[in-house]
Protein backbone atom coordinates (compact mmCIF):
# COMPACT_ATOMS: atom_id res chain seq x y z
CA UNK A 1 0.00 0.00 0.00
CA UNK A 2 2.95 2.23 0.58
CA UNK A 3 4.37 2.37 -2.79
CA UNK A 4 0.70 2.67 -4.19
CA UNK A 5 -0.20 5.97 -2.17
CA UNK A 6 3.85 6.98 -2.83
CA UNK A 7 2.74 7.23 -6.65
CA UNK A 8 -0.36 8.72 -5.77
CA UNK A 9 0.86 11.43 -4.21
CA UNK A 10 3.60 12.10 -6.50
CA UNK A 11 1.29 11.89 -9.38
CA UNK A 12 -1.19 14.46 -7.66
CA UNK A 13 1.49 16.45 -6.46
CA UNK A 14 2.55 17.01 -9.89
CA UNK A 15 -1.10 17.90 -11.20
CA UNK A 16 -1.43 20.21 -8.67
CA UNK A 17 1.67 21.91 -10.28
CA UNK A 18 4.11 20.65 -7.53
CA UNK A 19 8.10 19.38 -7.98
CA UNK A 20 9.46 16.52 -6.96
CA UNK A 21 13.17 18.62 -6.01
CA UNK A 22 11.07 20.26 -3.10
CA UNK A 23 10.80 16.65 -1.31
CA UNK A 24 14.57 17.38 -0.72
CA UNK A 25 13.70 19.76 1.51
CA UNK A 26 12.41 17.04 3.74
CA UNK A 27 14.63 16.91 6.47
CA UNK A 28 13.93 13.39 8.60
CA UNK A 29 15.97 13.27 11.94
CA UNK A 30 17.19 9.81 12.84
CA UNK A 31 16.37 8.56 9.15
CA UNK A 32 18.52 5.45 9.95
CA UNK A 33 15.91 3.98 12.14
CA UNK A 34 13.45 3.92 9.40
CA UNK A 35 15.59 1.40 6.75
CA UNK A 36 16.51 -0.71 10.05
CA UNK A 37 13.17 -1.16 11.13
CA UNK A 38 12.11 -2.39 7.52
CA UNK A 39 15.66 -4.75 7.36
CA UNK A 40 14.69 -6.24 10.94
CA UNK A 41 11.57 -7.22 9.76
CA UNK A 42 11.99 -8.73 6.60
CA UNK A 43 14.83 -10.49 7.67
CA UNK A 44 13.42 -12.31 10.40
CA UNK A 45 10.45 -13.20 7.93
CA UNK A 46 12.68 -14.32 5.41
CA UNK A 47 14.71 -16.60 7.89
CA UNK A 48 11.75 -17.63 9.90
CA UNK A 49 10.16 -18.58 5.83
CA UNK A 50 13.31 -20.83 5.96
CA UNK A 51 12.44 -23.10 9.40
CA UNK A 52 14.13 -20.84 11.80
CA UNK A 53 12.22 -21.48 15.27
CA UNK A 54 13.65 -19.30 17.40
CA UNK A 55 13.08 -16.32 15.34
CA UNK A 56 9.13 -17.52 14.96
CA UNK A 57 8.86 -18.49 18.62
CA UNK A 58 9.83 -14.59 19.38
CA UNK A 59 8.28 -12.70 15.98
CA UNK A 60 6.44 -10.62 18.32
CA UNK A 61 9.18 -8.97 19.94
CA UNK A 62 10.98 -8.54 16.39
CA UNK A 63 7.68 -6.68 15.03
CA UNK A 64 7.22 -4.70 18.08
CA UNK A 65 11.22 -3.94 17.99
CA UNK A 66 10.60 -3.07 14.44
CA UNK A 67 7.10 -0.92 14.66
CA UNK A 68 9.03 0.91 17.87
CA UNK A 69 12.11 2.31 15.83
CA UNK A 70 9.75 3.66 13.55
CA UNK A 71 7.84 5.28 16.16
CA UNK A 72 11.03 6.48 17.69
CA UNK A 73 11.95 8.21 14.18
CA UNK A 74 8.43 9.65 13.79
CA UNK A 75 8.87 10.81 17.88
CA UNK A 76 11.90 12.97 16.80
CA UNK A 77 10.29 14.28 13.34
CA UNK A 78 6.72 14.93 15.32
CA UNK A 79 7.13 18.79 14.35
CA UNK A 80 5.92 17.52 10.82
CA UNK A 81 2.58 17.52 11.31
CA UNK A 82 1.21 14.66 9.51
CA UNK A 83 4.21 12.04 10.55
CA UNK A 84 1.76 12.41 13.70
CA UNK A 85 -0.89 10.60 11.41
CA UNK A 86 1.60 7.60 10.75
CA UNK A 87 2.57 7.46 14.29
CA UNK A 88 -0.98 6.91 15.02
CA UNK A 89 -1.08 4.47 12.43
CA UNK A 90 1.81 2.56 13.10
CA UNK A 91 0.89 2.53 16.81
CA UNK A 92 -2.80 1.20 15.91
CA UNK A 93 -1.22 -1.53 14.13
CA UNK A 94 1.53 -2.32 16.41
CA UNK A 95 -1.46 -2.88 19.21
CA UNK A 96 -3.25 -5.99 17.54
CA UNK A 97 -0.25 -7.21 16.09
CA UNK A 98 1.71 -7.72 19.69
CA UNK A 99 -1.43 -9.03 21.23
CA UNK A 100 -1.62 -11.60 18.43
CA UNK A 101 2.03 -13.08 18.86
CA UNK A 102 3.32 -10.71 16.05
CA UNK A 103 1.01 -11.66 13.50
CA UNK A 104 -1.39 -8.65 12.04
CA UNK A 105 -5.28 -10.51 12.66
CA UNK A 106 -6.91 -10.21 9.41
CA UNK A 107 -10.60 -10.35 8.50
CA UNK A 108 -11.87 -13.73 6.60
CA UNK A 109 -15.18 -11.50 5.71
CA UNK A 110 -12.81 -8.75 4.11
CA UNK A 111 -10.57 -11.16 2.09
CA UNK A 112 -13.81 -12.87 0.65
CA UNK A 113 -15.13 -9.26 -0.63
CA UNK A 114 -12.18 -8.48 -2.50
CA UNK A 115 -11.14 -12.16 -4.06
CA UNK A 116 -8.24 -12.94 -1.83
CA UNK A 117 -9.23 -16.90 -1.35
CA UNK A 118 -5.95 -18.56 -2.16
CA UNK A 119 -4.58 -15.86 0.75
CA UNK A 120 -7.59 -17.14 2.66
CA UNK A 121 -6.91 -20.67 2.61
CA UNK A 122 -3.03 -19.91 3.14
CA UNK A 123 -4.08 -18.51 6.46
CA UNK A 124 -6.25 -21.32 7.37
CA UNK A 125 -3.66 -23.32 6.97
CA UNK A 126 -1.35 -21.20 8.66
CA UNK A 127 1.35 -20.86 6.35
CA UNK A 128 1.46 -16.67 6.63
CA UNK A 129 3.86 -15.53 8.95
CA UNK A 130 3.08 -12.08 9.20
CA UNK A 131 -0.57 -12.65 9.44
CA UNK A 132 -3.94 -14.58 11.14
CA UNK A 133 -6.87 -15.18 10.61
CA UNK A 134 -9.48 -13.04 13.13
CA UNK A 135 -10.99 -15.48 15.29
CA UNK A 136 -12.33 -15.45 18.83
CA UNK A 137 -9.70 -15.16 20.80
CA UNK A 138 -8.47 -12.37 18.58
CA UNK A 139 -7.54 -9.22 20.62
CA UNK A 140 -8.29 -6.00 19.06
CA UNK A 141 -10.05 -7.10 15.93
CA UNK A 142 -11.23 -3.64 15.22
CA UNK A 143 -7.36 -2.61 14.78
CA UNK A 144 -6.73 -5.22 12.81
CA UNK A 145 -7.02 -5.71 8.58
CA UNK A 146 -10.67 -5.26 8.30
CA UNK A 147 -11.12 -2.93 5.74
CA UNK A 148 -11.48 -4.63 2.22
CA UNK A 149 -9.63 -2.31 -0.88
CA UNK A 150 -9.77 -3.09 -4.01
CA UNK A 151 -7.34 -5.75 -4.66
CA UNK A 152 -6.39 -5.77 -0.65
CA UNK A 153 -7.35 -5.80 3.12
CA UNK A 154 -5.66 -2.87 5.18
CA UNK A 155 -6.39 -1.65 8.80
CA UNK A 156 -7.80 1.64 9.66
CA UNK A 157 -3.72 2.19 11.08
CA UNK A 158 -3.10 1.65 7.34
CA UNK A 159 -5.06 4.65 6.05
CA UNK A 160 -3.96 6.68 8.95
CA UNK A 161 -0.47 5.67 7.71
CA UNK A 162 -1.34 5.89 4.03
CA UNK A 163 -2.74 9.47 4.67
CA UNK A 164 0.14 10.56 6.04
CA UNK A 165 2.15 10.10 3.61
CA UNK A 166 -0.13 11.27 0.93
CA UNK A 167 -0.46 14.57 2.89
CA UNK A 168 3.70 14.86 3.98
CA UNK A 169 4.57 14.04 0.19
CA UNK A 170 2.05 16.29 -1.06
CA UNK A 171 3.18 19.71 1.26
CA UNK A 172 6.28 19.19 0.52
CA UNK A 173 5.65 19.05 -3.30
CA UNK A 174 3.52 22.03 -3.71
CA UNK A 175 4.60 24.32 -0.92
CA UNK A 176 7.73 26.55 -0.76
CA UNK A 177 6.75 27.16 3.26
CA UNK A 178 8.30 23.80 5.00
CA UNK A 179 5.63 22.09 7.56
CA UNK A 180 7.75 22.02 10.65
CA UNK A 181 5.71 23.93 13.49
CA UNK A 182 7.57 27.15 14.56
Amino acid sequence: MIVEILLLAILYGKLKGGRLSNLSDLTINMWGFIPASFILSYVSIYLISRGNVILFENFVYIQLVSNLLLLLTLFFNRNIWPFNLVSAGIAMNTIPMTLNDGRMPVSEWALRKVGLLQELELLKDNRIVTHTLIGEDTSFSFFSDIVPLLYKVVSIGDLLIAAGIFLIILKYMTSAQPLQRR
